[in-house]
Order: structure tokens, then C-alpha cells, then sequence
């Protein structure tokens, strides 16, 4: 029970940095596979950008930066935060990678086989799809392995139809 009020709470904070009294999908069985192309796929729709995150107080391999390296004339912003979608620290920073998403970004970002498996040492952390006006459309907590929806005007029907495999569980925000 503990465990399930603790994500409620991480969700809640992350939708309420969001978009007030909307309606939020959680992800509830990990795109992989084909799903996850899919869902990347089905994201140039309705998104320009997607951001990735490194903390430096995290051991990272050198796909992370070969990776980092090959997406640098696709970067929009290099940031130092404390939150990103679904995440707040309450200690070191991190460096949050935005990047343009076009069919150029989505062959690198398809190198990944799972939503999840955005985590170090592997790769950098907890993937976000965002909509032209900076809204998050999907953000994850790879650790966690949790993820959530928020697109301004897909219905659950849509989604469910348009990716196969994904499944999603909706419930509205709170403001």
C-alpha cells in the first residue's frame, strides 16, 4: 500500500508541474519491443522535442556519451536541473539533454529497446516526449519503472488503437 500512495505522490507532483485538471494515462506494462517503436513512432505526430537526463553522481558507460555525441547537432538545450518530468532531486544536480525529435533522432533514440532501459550506467535516464508548446506529452521514471501520458488531444481509444500493445490505465488530475 505504501509503495502504491508513494507513486500516486511522484505522479501527482509531476502532473501538477504539468497541466492542471486534465487527464493523465500511466503506462502500466512497459513498451518494448515493437511497442516502444511505436510509441516513438506515433510521438512525431504530435511532439518536436524529448529530453534525457545524466547525474553526474551516477556511473555512466560510453554509450552514453556516444550517444550524447551523435544526438549534439540535434540538441536544443543542455540544462542544469534539479526535476524533470516525473523526478525531483532533493541533493545533486543533473544535466537534462533536450533535443529536437525528427526521423533523424528516432533512429538513435530506437537503439534503446524498452522505455525502462533509459537508465544508467547504459544509457542516460528517464526519456520525455514534449508537444510543440513544451507540454509533456509522456514522461518516465525508468528506475521506477513507471511512465505516465498526457497529450493534449488524444483519447485513450486513439492511443490504445494507434500503438499496439500499450496499455495504459487513465485517471484525471488534480490542480
Amino acid at each position: 500500500m505504501r509503495r502504491a500512495e508513494e507513486r500516486r505522490a511522484r505522479l501527482s507532483f509531476c502532473v501538477g508541474r504539468m497541466r492542471a485538471a486534465e487527464v493523465m494515462f500511466e503506462i502500466v506494462v512497459e513498451p518494448a519491443g515493437p511497442t516502444y517503436e511505436a510509441l516513438l513512432a506515433y510521438a512525431l505526430l504530435d511532439c518536436n522535442r524529448f529530453s534525457v537526463v545524466t547525474q553526474a553522481s551516477l556511473c555512466h558507460d560510453t554509450s552514453t556519451s556516444s550517444l550524447l555525441s551523435e544526438l549534439s547537432p540535434f540538441l536544443v538545450s543542455e540544462r542544469i536541473v534539479t526535476e524533470w518530468p516525473g523526478t525531483r532531486l532533493h541533493g545533486p544536480t543533473a544535466t537534462l539533454w533536450t533535443c529536437e525529435l525528427s526521423q533523424a533522432t528516432m533512429s538513435l533514440l530506437q537503439r534503446v529497446q524498452s522505455l525502462y532501459s533509459w537508465r544508467a550506467p547504459i544509457w542516460p535516464e528517464d526519456l520525455a516526449l514534449y508537444e510543440p508548446t513544451g507540454t509533456v506529452w509522456m514522461g518516465s521514471i525508468a528506475h521506477e519503472a513507471e511512465a505516465f501520458m498526457m497529450p493534449s488531444h488524444r483519447s485513450w481509444r486513439e492511443l490504445a488503437n494507434a500503438i499496439p500493445g500499450l496499455s495504459l490505465r487513465g485517471r484525471r488530475t488534480e490542480s
